[in-house]
């Protein structure tokens, strides 16, 4: 949708927001009119399923990339300590001769 996950996700729950005010308007225009709030708690209620399941998701795709990241860092973190250890027994074996 937009540039990055992170903005998806605030215009998402941003939308949701708005949504909610249009169903908090709803029930106000129906208590002054009957009958006339059905169409706001239609836009409403569409509005507020989408932008939650667009915040959502795009949150959701957010915190995958973070994991992939991490999962990353500490693979390399891993072959680090590997070299390190590797490095370090071929000293000591060459101490104990």
């Amino acid at each position: 949708m937009f540039t990055s996950p992170l903005h998806d996700t605030i215009a998402g729950y941003a939308t949701a927001g708005a949504s909610t005010l249009a169903l908090w308007l709803a029930d106000a225009a129906e208590v002054v009119v009957p009958g006339s709030g059905s169409l706001l708690q239609m836009g409403g209620t569409a509005g507020l399923i989408g932008g939650l399941s667009v915040g959502c998701f795009s949150l959701w795709k957010l915190v995958q990339a973070q994991r992939a990241e991490i999962n990353e860092l500490n693979r390399e973190i891993r072959e680090e300590w590997k070299s390190q250890s590797e490095e370090l027994i071929s000293v000591l074996r060459k101490l104990d001769k």
